[in-house]
């Protein structure tokens, strides 16, 4: 003799499929569309619709978009949502998805997804020797950096007076050529340079100079540097 009413009924198809991975989190969470990641130890995290019916889920990441050469394959029991994976080296591209096993039917898979793995910090250097214009009283500075993956995006780049106290001259700068005038007229000053690649990777900063106005070559008006293009 009881009755019971409903305000509101939720329907959830039975052959629901996993969604698609969610957007990007920071700290190397949920590796997004093309995200560089910049630490081997990497969080996947994913959701599941209707977990109740999973019988086996299994994460898959891969270096092809078809799971032809697969990393990790790594299944559960039930619905986790979540699994840490330490990588043992850089990838240009990794693929990843996630299985579903479910007790209504076949295998269910989400889309793949790419991201780039980079955790190898670039290289740079400031070239040598250095030139020096006598009529403006400045140095020409260049350097270059190297990056096997994601590449080289910008530097910074630091001067001291010989064996003084390393001083911020560029900062995130894309030169990679520039004037420098210095402070103290007939000091020698030696330069380092730090490259930042296009994940985020740093240089570590060298503790020894790149390069030193001592010997720079000294340019008169009547001679000029090679104009290079690419």
């Amino acid at each position: 003799g009881l009755g019971v009413w409903f305000d509101a009924v939720r329907l959830l198809p039975l052959s629901t499929p996993p969604p698609p991975p969610p957007p990007p989190a920071p700290n190397n969470v949920d590796p997004g569309v093309g995200n560089w990641r910049t630490n081997r130890n990497v969080a996947f995290a994913w959701q599941i619709a209707n977990p109740e019916m999973v019988t086996v889920t299994t994460l898959q990441v891969a270096v092809d978009p078809g799971f032809g050469n697969v990393l990790v394959n790594q299944s559960w029991f039930g619905a986790p949502t979540s699994h840490s994976h330490t990588f043992g080296q850089d990838y240009p591209d990794l693929y990843w998805r996630v299985l579903v096993a479910w007790s209504g039917g076949p295998l269910i898979s989400s889309l793949p997804t790419r991201f780039r793995l980079d955790a190898t910090p670039p290289q740079s250097a400031v070239g040598t020797p250095l030139y020096y214009l006598p009529r403006l009283g400045r140095y020409v500075v260049g350097w270059s950096g190297d990056d096997a993956l994601a590449g080289v995006d910008r530097f910074h780049v630091d001067f001291r007076p010989a064996g003084g106290t390393w001083t911020r001259w560029l900062s995130d700068t894309r030169l990679r050529s520039a004037n420098f005038a210095p402070p103290v007229a007939g000091q020698v000053y030696e330069f380092r340079s730090q490259a930042i690649d296009a994940a985020g990777n740093v240089e570590p900063p060298a503790a020894a100079a790149d390069a030193t106005t001592a010997g720079a070559i000294h340019l008169p008006d009547t001679l000029f540097l090679p104009n290079l293009r690419r």
